[in-house]
């Protein structure tokens, strides 16, 4: 039973693993071209509740600037690299490992 239960997880792991991150591009896209979306059309934040006073330390007087940024390089290349994975390309893993640098970098700023 145990041999049974073992070959079931070998070989529907790797369609597990692909169907949560097909899910994860298209949350963090579709979450960052709405975000980016509205942070262009209010700078202010107040389509999102932020506060421009949270911007006090960083370069940038509003959010527009980082509504750009977040639509295009998360928003935008997550549905990019979403379709060629889907589609089992062989450039997916790297735009994914691409897109996570991305994001981190994003976090991290």
């Amino acid at each position: 039973m145990l041999y049974i239960y073992c070959l079931i997880t070998v070989f529907m792991l790797p369609k597990v693993i692909h169907y949560i991150s097909v899910l994860l591009l298209l949350i963090n896209g579709v979450g960052a071209l709405v975000a980016g979306y509205a942070f262009m059309k209010e700078p202010d934040g107040s389509l999102l509740g932020m506060s421009v006073d949270w911007l006090q330390y960083s370069p940038f007087r509003d959010y527009f600037i980082p509504g750009i940024i977040l639509f295009i390089c998360n928003g935008i290349f997550s549905i990019i690299t979403l379709t060629p994975y889907v589609l089992r390309s062989r450039y997916a893993l790297l735009l994914i490992m691409v897109q996570g640098l991305v994001l981190l970098t994003w976090i991290i700023v």
